[in-house]
C-alpha cells in the first residue's frame, strides 16, 4: 500500500492568457539645464501585485540613473524614482475568478518578461516612455497530498539562496555606477582637451587676422602711393608747351623736380616696409 504526503504548498488557480503589454509615461524635473543625455539606467527596485475588488493592481517602483551633458559641455550624474501601475480584471484570466472573490487564501504573482523604455530630453525636463510586458498568476495556499510514486518533492528555495542573489544584484548595481563614474570621468578629459584645442585655434586666428590688417593697410598706402605718382605724371603731362629762349635752362630744372618726386616716391615706399616690419 502506497502512503499519502501530504504539503503545504501554493496552487495555480488561473493565469492572463497571453503577456500583458503596457505604455506609461513619465516626466521628471531636473534642478539644472541639460541639452543631452548620454545614457539611461533603469532598474527596478519593488514589484507588487495586491488584490483590489475584482482586479488586480500592479505596482513597478523604478530607480532611474541619467547620466546628462549641459550646455557647457560638462557630464553629471542624476538619480531619479518613478513607478508603474496597471489594472487588470478578473475577466482577462483563463478561469473564473468571480467566485473565488471572498477567498482571502488567493494571492497574486507575475513574471516580468520585458522592460523598455525611451527618453526625450527639453530644457529642465525629461520625458520617458516606458514599455512593460508581463503575465499575471492566481494562486492560492492549501494542502496538496502526494503519493511515492508521484516522484520527489518540488525543490524551494530556502534563504540564504534568496540572501545571495540579492547581494550578487547589488553588486551588478554597485559595478554599473561605478563603471558610469569612470566613463564620465573620460568625458570630462576629453571634453577639456577639446576647449584647449579650440582656445589655440582661437589664439592663432586671431593673430592671423592682426596680420592680415597690417598687410590690408600696408597695401592700400602702396595703392595710394602709386596713385598719386600716377597723378603727378599726368599732371605734368598736361602743362602747356611754351616755346622760350634758346638760351634759358629749363631743362635741367624740370629734371630736378621729376628727380625730386621720384625720391619722395620712394621714401614713402621704403618707410611702408621699414613699418610692417
Amino acid at each position: 500500500m502506497t502512503q499519502g504526503l501530504s504539503i503545504w504548498s501554493r496552487v495555480v488557480l488561473a493565469q492572463l492568457n497571453d503577456f500583458r503589454t503596457i505604455r506609461q509615461e513619465s516626466s521628471h524635473i531636473l534642478d539644472a539645464s541639460f541639452k543631452y543625455i548620454e545614457e539611461v539606467k533603469v532598474k527596478i527596485k519593488d514589484v507588487s501585485w495586491k488584490r483590489q475588488g475584482k482586479a488586480v493592481e500592479t505596482l513597478l517602483k523604478l530607480e532611474l540613473l541619467f547620466l546628462l551633458e549641459d550646455q557647457n559641455g560638462n557630464m553629471k550624474l542624476m538619480n531619479q524614482e518613478s513607478s508603474l501601475r496597471d489594472r487588470v480584471p478578473f475577466s482577462e484570466f483563463d478561469a473564473d475568478l468571480d467566485l473565488l472573490e471572498n477567498d482571502k487564501m488567493i494571492g497574486f504573482n507575475g513574471e516580468i518578461r520585458d522592460l523598455s523604455w525611451q527618453v526625450d530630453i527639453n530644457d529642465l525636463q525629461v520625458k520617458m516612455l516606458f514599455t512593460l510586458e508581463y503575465l499575471l498568476i492566481a494562486t492560492r495556499e492549501q494542502v496538496v497530498r502526494l503519493s511515492e510514486q508521484s516522484g520527489t518533492l518540488p525543490e524551494s528555495r530556502d534563504l540564504n539562496e534568496k540572501i545571495d542573489e540579492l547581494k550578487n544584484e547589488i553588486a551588478r548595481s554597485q559595478n554599473e555606477k561605478q563603471n558610469l563614474q569612470h566613463q564620465l570621468l573620460l568625458y570630462e578629459k576629453d571634453i577639456s582637451s577639446l576647449k584647449r584645442g579650440i582656445r589655440k585655434a582661437e589664439n592663432r586666428n586671431s593673430l592671423l587676422d592682426k596680420e592680415s590688417k597690417q598687410y590690408q593697410e600696408m597695401l592700400a598706402q602702396l595703392q595710394f602711393a602709386i596713385c598719386e605718382q600716377k597723378r603727378q605724371q599726368n599732371h605734368c603731362e598736361q602743362e602747356p608747351y611754351y616755346e622760350v629762349d634758346p638760351g634759358y635752362k629749363v631743362l635741367p630744372q624740370l629734371q630736378e623736380q621729376e628727380s625730386n618726386s621720384e625720391l619722395s616716391l620712394g621714401k614713402r615706399v621704403k618707410r611702408l616696409f621699414m613699418n610692417s616690419i
